[in-house]
């Protein structure tokens, strides 16, 4: 349901691919002459976008070696928005990233198959997971995410309280997520816009989310209590800030999946086999026109105070620009900043612990058992910084020498909380109902392990009158792969839109 997925790892990874030093990226590439058959293309961002760009141009060009390949990435690591994060002294992973995917996603299941990695298959045995909803007041159980196969209960139980809404919104997702899995996938796309108006796509379905459920007769009461917090467990925003088509994803009939091992490994291999030149620790800061190729890139490393410089024939963009913050003025691309939509910031929180969540925590009034997975819901006076908050118990078997077959488990909770804002110590202790003291440390609570990460650009947010940046090939060969996360922010949109430019590369 949610896009945190705990996995039994099976294999850790090895480093995957060669970095770049410093001294691979020519200070003044200019003042040599290019060979006049040879190609060379700069990826920026090494995200699940820019990792499907390289391993499929790779594919297409294998019977072309002169075509060079070069991945420019900020961070200290690959992965982009995905990261697979390790407890200590375990054998499980878990997902600390802001983005996703689901078993229907044929981009992503592909690419898993194709770079030799397995999906991770959940315990079968493993009991229904129980789901609530929480406004700030109340704290209710609920339906899970899924329109596919709710039970003859809760189907009663749903047209009692909603009438036909639970109907009308079913029918939507079903109708439109088939159309979203022919996006992409008979065509090579130049435009976002073009490609939507192709699958069946409706100018209403990219309103805000709110004004489309409003215009299929949704009430408000189902809005609230089962499409907004299917929205923020998966996107961080109300109904009123994310189009149409979104809340349809939120609430999708496949079912969440992950690589064996981590699904930053689908992004690690897939680099890996495209055999790029991967300069971790490098900011493009500036696109202009260059002199013996048509792009120069001016690239910021840390721990350097000089700029260096290269050049290609072609620039794929798969980071947003929002982000990235590079400069295109010198070629004319004003227009295109100018509407680029702004991004929400996220924090994901996972921490360890053997103790259980407290109901107090959300209701005083409260004496049950907390559900395994929390969505969060706005009320007129009430609107959670908490979007969703998931329980995970998770196995150690302490004290086993290798070879050894220990049946016997100690059990503790990773607990992944999805907020606006930084939890602090004080919220996770009073999360498991204690009451935190200054200059306490959490081992004094019996919470073993934290791990904080922030998403400054997590999710784009949805403006009324905003216009789609729809081109990909924004210049001539300068492809930008983020305009088509306006329609539905995910693992499986970058996936697409990076083979997609690979091929269009490859085309012209």
């Amino acid at each position: 349901m949610l896009f945190f997925n705990i996995i039994p790892i099976v294999a850790l990874c090895t480093p995957l691919f060669v970095l770049a030093d410093e001294s691979q990226i020519p200070l003044h590439p200019e003042s040599s002459s290019p060979r006049q058959n040879d190609s060379r293309v700069a990826i920026v961002g090494a995200g699940i976008a820019g990792a499907s760009a390289a391993f499929r141009l790779r594919e297409l060009t294998r019977s072309f070696p002169s075509v060079s390949i070069t991945i420019y990435e900020r961070e200290s690591t690959v992965g982009g928005r995905v990261k697979s994060i390790f407890p200590p002294e375990s054998d499980h992973v878990v997902e600390a990233g802001a983005t996703h995917f689901f078993t229907d996603d044929w981009c992503i299941m592909t690419a898993m198959n194709d770079v030799g990695l397995k999906e991770n298959y959940s315990n079968p045995f493993a009991l229904p997971r129980s789901v609530g909803v929480w406004d700030g007041e109340e704290l209710r159980t609920a339906a899970k995410c899924d329109v596919e196969s709710p039970s003859w209960w809760d189907l009663a139980r749903s047209v009692w309280k909603y009438g036909l809404s639970p109907r009308r919104f079913r029918q939507a997702v079903l109708a439109n997520l088939d159309k979203w899995k022919l996006f992409a996938s008979l065509r090579l796309v130049d435009s976002v816009g073009k490609e939507l108006e192709a699958v069946g796509f409706d100018g209403v379905i990219l309103d805000s989310a709110e004004t489309y459920l409003g215009n299929l007769s949704i009430s408000p009461l189902f809005q609230s209590d089962f499409v907004q917090p299917c929205t923020r467990a998966r996107f961080s925003q109300n109904l009123a800030d994310v189009r149409g088509f979104t809340s349809l994803t939120a609430a999708g009939t496949s079912k969440a999946a992950a690589v064996d091992g981590g699904n930053a490994r689908v992004i690690e291999r897939m680099i890996e086999l495209s055999h790029a030149d991967v300069h971790l620790n490098s900011r493009v800061t500036n696109i202009r026109p260059g002199q013996h190729r048509r792009y120069r890139l001016s690239v910021a490393r840390d721990h350097s105070p000089y700029p260096q410089h290269a050049e290609f024939d072609a620039v794929i963009l798969a980071a947003p620009l929002q982000s990235s913050k590079i400069y295109l003025g010198d070629l004319g691309l004003h227009s295109i900043v100018a509407r680029l939509p702004p991004y929400v910031e996220t924090h994901v929180t996972l921490f360890l612990t053997p103790a259980e969540l407290s109901p107090k925590f959300f209701d005083p009034r409260l004496n049950t058992s907390v559900p395994d997975d929390v969505l969060t819901t706005s009320a007129p006076s009430h609107d959670p910084d908490l979007l969703s908050l998931s329980k995970f118990p998770i196995c150690y078997r302490r004290g086993c020498l290798p070879g050894d077959e220990c049946d016997e488990c100690d059990y503790e909770n990773v607990y992944q909380v999805l907020s606006r804002h930084r939890m602090d110590d004080g919220d996770l202790v009073r999360m498991i109902g204690q009451q935190f003291h200054e200059g306490s440390q959490l081992r004094d609570y019996n919470i073993s392990w934290v791990h904080r990460q922030a998403w400054p650009y997590a999710f784009p947010r949805y403006q009324e009158n905003h216009t789609l940046l729809d081109q990909i090939e924004i210049a001539p060969k300068l492809f930008y792969l983020s305009g088509a996360e306006e329609v539905v922010s995910s693992m499986e949109t970058s996936c697409r839109m990076g083979q997609n430019a690979a091929k269009l590369y490859w085309q012209e």
